[in-house]
């Protein structure tokens, strides 16, 4: 006991300083398990504290009038609660806020305030929310730009009996106040582009005099279960092939970023941790080996192993409860970052949230392994002290082989050595190893990201610009054939063709179906939908499918499907992808040649509820795309509903958010490296100064002692290079393959061969410019000074 309270007065400091190392370290990996475990729980907080519905009826997409009888849906046994929304169509007129410009428009309207109301309620996060009685507020969420809170939107809805977008409107007229800015589940899982929704008071007060067209939000009684009984009801009781949206699947719009946000959080906290057992680790290690230090005077005295061990627990005592303290202030303070990305926008409770299930857990385990780390170090000095092995044949042919100072400092890369000059050679090898596989790895996931975000249509976006027609550009059952030759005489428009959509009952459940319809005569390679397997179909009696719709229904390749309310039978031929909206996700449709398509889809062209008809443009090599739709908005943009670049599935897009943590890891990894490969150099040169002072008494020269932690540093960069590189390409190509087909994404192996084969020398040079201090302090050793005082 004395001895042990002599050490603690004489090496406070220094413990105190071990202990807030150790404490910093455990925290970080505290908080990135924290910061894990919610954002794999965000989105599901998120539904929680909104009461957020299991899925959307799209009563809009199908012929079942504008106020479908929404009772006779929410009297059904799975359903619990429906909430009726309405899709206001109007025009802003002039004199609105800069970010928002003139034309056409549309509104969300809560119909009879359930909707964002006790069904969906949103958070507040700016402003306030809506009065419901007024009529003439509204609310916008996170996503909608261009608008701030307090704005005036001069907003004319188009009357009951008017086509939407055909023209001017003459419905009511209303200067709208944006009152405040609110976080909705649907801003991530539905209107990903931004959404504006009136209060309540607006439908009670101008129900008559404006166009809503009414949708619903469903709360189900055993939620993602009872989809397909809703999908029946539905059917039954709304209209045949009315499109159900499962808000559950959806989810994975999101949930693909959030589960490698949580992956990489998770090996974020493995990384850090592994550091800390290298680095921090050692020095606990050493520490405690100080304490053992007069383990011979201390025998002689009477004192056992046993006892010398416990005094090392005493002595290490205010290290383990300064770790435990700093451990718990760092993963308070971190916990204000995480979660990150995708599941920090998700988060309904942003700043100081501590996970109490790995807080608590996590502070007792840091002081305790320091505490057992030092009594174990202690316990085992005795036994391992004198111990020695002989060195392998690999190092000995090396040996034999190479010059005298390569020898060494082979031996010293591959060798730990033994006694007091033992070093941490399989750390290093390790940490070098993994450094390199992390960088690679990452390096691999990053090009396949790289490559997807560049290449969209790995996403099914298969052309540059497009839009719906409307108005003028539409015939009774075609595109306008001037609107056509307009747009493809028009300067950087390489081919288009007719893209039409409508939802069809396909084995009795709404899915929307496409037919694409090149232009004739064209002379590049018309535009097609992407295909993921299988071929394109060729005939009336062939169809490709969504990988989503196949599995909803249960078909693939080689099966039959009957299609439209004549039931028309089809055989799957390929699997597609297919263009994104808010009614489906990119993975979800049919593709039915333009015969077919005739054949199973009715003629109306009725645009809230029969065909859709879009034109598809591709943008030629080195053309601008923002030229080309500047050019068409100024010639032929009053026929087109929405004309602009195709819209990227927010699938896609979200994977942007998960691009820091790989880098992150990396870096964390390429630290752990660095530390575990200077660490080993720095220690030989402390460990073996006797070593290299007998050496240089023996002839070998400054320069000689040089090269040797040289030749220590390369050896280990060198293993460290070919064992991570190999294993770092699979590993990256592995990882970006589980997330493609997650989102999903056409796989294209991600190769980065350049950045790869830039990665040899620079680790090499790393590895060398890291011996350049310590081999400086061999260099200078004076041999028979070290050799007196030893």
């Amino acid at each position: 006991m004395l001895v042990a309270r002599t050490q603690v007065r004489s090496r406070l400091r220094s413990l105190v300083v071990l202990g807030v190392l150790t404490g910093v370290t455990a925290g970080f990996v505290i908080a990135s398990l924290s910061g894990a475990l919610r954002t794999g729980s965000a989105l599901d907080r998120l539904r929680e504290q909104e009461n957020a519905p299991d899925a959307v009826v799209f009563a809009s997409q199908v012929d079942a009038g504008a106020h479908p009888d929404w009772s006779r849906l929410e009297a059904r046994p799975e359903v619990t609660r429906v909430a009726p929304w309405g899709l206001a169509f109007g025009v802003f007129g002039p004199g609105g806020p800069p970010g928002v410009p003139e034309g056409p428009s549309l509104l969300f309207a809560s119909m009879d305030g359930t909707y964002v109301g006790d069904v969906g309620r949103p958070i507040v996060v700016e402003g306030r929310m809506y009065d419901p009685d007024a009529d003439d507020e509204v609310v916008i969420d996170e996503n909608t730009s261009g608008v701030e809170v307090g704005d005036v939107l001069d907003f004319t809805a188009y009357a009951p009996d008017e086509v939407p977008f055909s023209g001017p409107a003459s419905g009511v007229h209303l200067d709208v106040e944006v009152v405040g800015r609110v976080k909705t589940v649907a801003q991530f899982l539905f209107m990903s582009d931004g959404q504006a929704v009136l209060s309540p008071g607006f439908a009670a007060e101008h129900g008559d005099d404006a166009l809503l067209v009414e949708n619903a939000d469903v709360q189900l009684r055993n939620g993602a279960a009872d989809i397909a009984a809703l999908q029946r009801s539905v059917d039954d009781v709304v209209a045949p092939g009315t499109p159900v949206l499962d808000l559950h699947e959806a989810a994975r719009r999101v949930g693909t970023t959030t589960t490698v946000e949580r992956t990489a959080l998770n090996v974020l906290a493995a990384v850090i941790l592994l550091a800390g057992l290298v680095l921090v680790g050692q020095a606990v290690i050493q520490s405690a080996s100080a304490a053992a230090d007069d383990l011979p005077t201390l025998s002689a005295m009477g004192m056992t192993r046993r006892t010398v061990s416990a005094m090392s627990l005493l002595v290490h005592t205010p290290t383990a409860l300064t770790a435990a303290a700093a451990a718990a202030g760092t993963a308070l303070v971190a916990s204000i970052w995480f979660p990150i990305g995708m599941g920090g926008r998700l988060d309904p409770d942003r700043g100081v949230q501590p996970t109490w299930t790995v807080l608590v857990p996590g502070v007792l385990l840091v002081a305790l392994a320091v505490l057992v780390g030092a009594g174990t170090a202690t316990w085992f000095r005795r036994q391992t002290r004198a111990r020695s092995s002989p060195p392998s044949s690999a190092l000995a042919g090396i040996r034999r082989a190479t010059p005298v100072p390569v020898g060494l400092g082979a031996t010293m890369a591959l060798g730990s050595g033994q006694g007091g000059t033992r070093l941490p050679a399989r750390q290093a090898l390790v940490g070098a190893a993994v450094g390199v596989l992390g960088v690679v790895a990452t390096i691999t996931l990053n090009a396949g990201l790289t490559d997807a975000l560049d290449h969209p249509e790995r996403a099914g976006v298969a052309w540059d610009a497009g839009g719906i027609v409307s108005g003028e550009g539409l015939q009774p059952d075609a595109v306008s054939p001037e609107l056509l030759e307009t747009i493809a005489a028009t300067p950087g428009v390489a081919a288009i063709a007719t893209i039409d959509r409508q939802v069809l009952p396909v084995d009795g459940v709404g899915v929307p179906t496409f037919a694409v319809r090149p232009t004739p005569g064209a002379d590049v390679s018309p535009i097609d939908l992407v295909l993921t397997s299988g071929r394109a179909p060729e005939g009336t009696d062939e169809a490709a499918i969504g990988p989503a719709s196949a599995a909803d229904l249960g078909v693939g390749v080689g099966d039959e499907v009957t299609v439209g309310a004549t039931d028309q039978q089809v055989s799957i031929v390929g699997e597609a992808l297919f263009p994104t909206d808010v009614h489906a996700t990119f993975d979800e449709g049919l593709w039915l040649d333009g015969e077919g398509f005739d054949r199973a889809a009715p003629a109306e062209l009725n645009e809230v509820e029969g065909v859709q008809r879009q034109v598809a443009i591709e943008v030629a090599d080195g053309a601008s795309e923002e030229e080309v739709v500047a050019a068409l908005q100024a010639s032929v943009g009053d026929q087109f509903q929405d004309l602009g670049p195709a819209v990227t599935p927010v699938e896609l897009s979200n994977l942007e958010n998960v691009r820091m943590l790989p880098r992150v890891l990396a870096g964390f990894l390429a630290l752990l490296a660095v530390g575990a490969l200077g660490h080993v150099l720095a220690t030989a040169a402390r460990r073996r100064r006797k070593d290299f002072a007998v050496l240089r008494a023996l002839g070998l020269t400054r320069w000689d002692s040089r090269v040797v932690l040289n030749v220590q540093g390369t050896v280990i960069g060198l293993v460290g290079l070919l064992v991570g590189i190999p294993a770092g390409i699979a590993l990256g190509q592995l990882g970006w393959a589980v997330v493609a087909e997650s989102v999903p994404l056409a796989v294209v192996q991600p190769v980065a061969a350049l950045a790869v084969a830039a990665l040899i020398p620079l680790a090499l040079l790393v590895a060398n410019g890291l011996a350049v201090w310590p081999g400086r302090r061999v260099a200078r050793l004076r041999p028979g000074e070290v050799l007196r005082t030893e």
